[in-house]
């Protein structure tokens, strides 16, 4: 996981170091409310929406159980166009918000905390959202 997240923090400083040359400076970013959010079970099993409101003894019991949760994001941005005129540019996409629940054993190979959240962008390359999701 650490080899993971070393390539990942390293794409978005390359990326970040990019738009920063190429004069993009960013305004503002906001989230909004989350428009899904599913219920991730071992591989093998099924990944369905959650219900809303239902008790965890309502939903499926399982061994090993994660949330993820799908929020919009906008993003507004200005550049200078090829007058060197600063031109802003808003962007709309979205990030996934990560969760382990539940961790049936005692050793957690991802590498991740209970209940803590971790952020994806959802414009990250795929190969490099394998590395961390393989059944992607």
């Amino acid at each position: 996981m650490r080899t993971n997240e070393k390539a990942l923090r390293a794409y978005y400083v390359k990326m970040g170091q990019a738009m920063k040359a190429g004069g993009f400076k960013v305004e503002s970013f906001s989230v909004g409310t989350p428009f899904a959010e599913y219920e991730l079970t071992p591989p093998g099993g099924m990944m369905r929406q959650a219900r809303r409101g239902a008790s965890l003894d309502e939903l499926d019991t399982v061994r090993d159980r994660s949330r993820l949760v799908v929020l919009p994001t906008t993003l507004v941005y200005s550049a200078p166009d090829r007058s060197g005129r600063r031109v802003k540019m808003m962007r709309k996409s979205y990030i996934f918000a990560l969760r382990d629940e539940v961790i049936g054993s005692r050793v957690n190979t991802r590498g991740t905390q209970l209940n803590r959240w971790y952020f994806v962008d959802g414009n990250t390359n795929i190969n490099l959202l394998r590395a961390f999701f393989p059944d992607l």
